[in-house]
């Protein structure tokens, strides 16, 4: 394959492909080139990998000519990202018309200025100006032959080239009552949604799908989040206060709580039992999340209906979430928030209830701003974004940080509390407590799980008898196992925040 053609006018950098509907050579020219690219910046299994998937994308643009949803792609789609965009292929798609743009989100009417970046996504469309089906064609045609002879990619193994579907031409015609028909060559649209009531034969005409029509994930998907609402509402009404609790430097707190989902690790243990089982929770994490992400991108292109489905099928409703904030000088504050709170609320809680405002004297002390963040990577927390948002949920260890150098203590400081001068003094321990290193604080309680899908809901409809016995003796192996590791997982997330 030809790179080198100064005719091409192919700008890799700016991401810029003029193909230039005249001549059927220069625009080959540029599909060679942007194939090239990727043969020539990835080893040969990456290639392979998206030279596939591109062989994938242009056989549904050929075969669902009167589909608009294939010929628009998401740039941060996980999987397209991975297997395309990452190994320079979408080029190949700009050489065979599809054009860049950018769509702004809007459907919730957000004016909030704050957001509108958040709020901008990336798309790959191909417009029917820009679609040259024989140039689609000879794409598709140069991939197959670089994945079989160049990349020895067994034959089987390459999707089995289809003659391009015609594509359905529309045609409106007005009858003698004035109203309006739409027909095609073929009589019937497969890509939109056909009615038949009485409304529509009055009308003479389809009037496509009922006003508020759902899909069935989309349906799905809404008595979830209603369920996900009332499960928040329930558990949330039974949730505490803040419970602010300070801990200093040699402070931890007790393990005794009665509100928690699982206990803490007894006194018992010893140290290199911890270490065995961290490291064997570890491993399983980590083995977690490699199997999800394979997963992840095996499962082809989906829509977010069905992405935020699976999402919730997994999901738990928390009663409230834990935050450990942890100052510069050690000291760690433990409080709980909702999870539909936001950052700002944590922020105006600790100015509130936990810094000092005014020493001894009445005079009033004017402490620096600070902000929160999340390590590692160090990234910091936006105030008008959500707990839940921000995957701090249900418990998550956060730092402050200071904007400008603290002043210094007042002189009429308690010199045992230095520290921790800019404390409210009741928020902390007695003094006479706070010099043994073993000093416990009752913090506050964990928060209460509970799933959103009930998995175990089938095995209480089983017949009587010994299927029953079978039935109870079954669920409550798989309760007492997964709470075995619930209770582990739980274990290693309240060593992580200190506890």
């Amino acid at each position: 394959m030809s790179s080198n053609n100064n005719d091409t006018n192919m700008n890799v950098n700016n991401t810029t492909v003029v193909t230039g509907s005249g001549d059927s050579n220069k625009a080959a020219a540029v599909v060679d080139a942007a194939v090239s690219q990727i043969l020539n910046n990835n080893f040969d299994v990456d290639s392979k990998t998206c030279i596939l998937t591109l062989i994938k994308v242009l056989d549904n643009v050929l075969q669902q000519p009167n589909n608009d949803k294939v010929r628009t792609i998401r740039l941060n789609n996980p999987t397209f990202a991975k297997k395309v965009v990452e190994k320079q292929g979408h080029y190949v798609l700009m050489a065979c018309g599809f054009n860049k743009t950018t769509n702004n989100n809007n459907n919730n009417n957000n004016n909030n200025n704050n957001n509108i970046s958040s709020q901008q996504e990336e798309f790959l469309m191909l417009d029917g100006e820009s679609e040259d089906t024989q140039l689609i064609v000879h794409t598709r045609h140069v991939l197959t032959q670089v994945a079989i002879h160049q990349l020895h990619c067994p034959a089987d193994a390459v999707p089995k080239f289809l003659p391009p579907q015609p594509k359905i031409q529309f045609q409106q015609t007005t009858n003698a009552a004035g109203f309006t028909s739409t027909t095609t060559n073929t009589g019937f649209n497969i890509y939109q949604g056909q009615r038949y009531d009485g409304q529509s034969a009055a009308v003479g005409t389809n009037l496509g799908p009922p006003q508020g029509w759902k899909s069935k994930t989309e349906q799905q998907l809404s008595q979830l989040q209603q369920q996900k609402a009332k499960l928040e509402e329930k558990l949330q009404q039974a949730a505490g206060g803040r419970d602010w609790t300070v801990l200093l430097p040699g402070q931890q707190q007790n393990s005794t709580n009665t509100n928690s989902v699982t206990s803490l690790p007894s006194a018992s243990t010893t140290s290199m039992n911890n270490n065995k089982e961290d490291v064997q929770l570890l491993a399983q994490h980590i083995q977690k999340q490699q199997k999800a992400r394979i997963a992840s991108e095996n499962q082809g292109f989906t829509t977010k209906a069905m992405r935020d489905l699976e999402k919730l099928k997994r999901a738990n409703v928390y009663s409230h979430t834990q935050l450990a904030i942890q100052f510069p000088n050690a000291i760690i504050v433990k409080a709980n928030f909702l999870p539909q709170e936001t950052v700002q609320a944590v922020i105006d809680g600790l100015r509130e209830e936990i810094l000092i405002q005014q020493d001894n004297d009445g005079t009033t002390i004017l402490l620096p701003s600070f902000e929160l963040y999340v390590t590692p990577p160090r990234r910091l927390l936006e105030a008008n974004k959500k707990l839940h948002e921000l995957d701090l949920v249900p418990a998550a260890k956060v730092y402050v940080s200071w904007k400008s150098p603290l002043p210094s203590p007042p002189s009429n400081n308690n010199d045992n509390n230095n520290i921790a001068w800019f404390i409210q003094p009741d928020k902390l321990l007695p003094s006479s407590s706070t010099t043994s290193a073993s000093t416990h604080a009752q913090g506050p309680a964990m928060p209460t799980a509970m799933p959103i899908v009930q998995k175990d809901d089938d095995t209480n409809n089983n017949n009587n008898g010994e299927d029953d016995k079978k039935a109870t003796t079954k669920t409550t192996t798989v309760n007492k196992r997964k709470k075995t590791k619930a209770d582990k997982e739980s274990t290693l997330l309240a060593r992580m925040l200190g506890k």
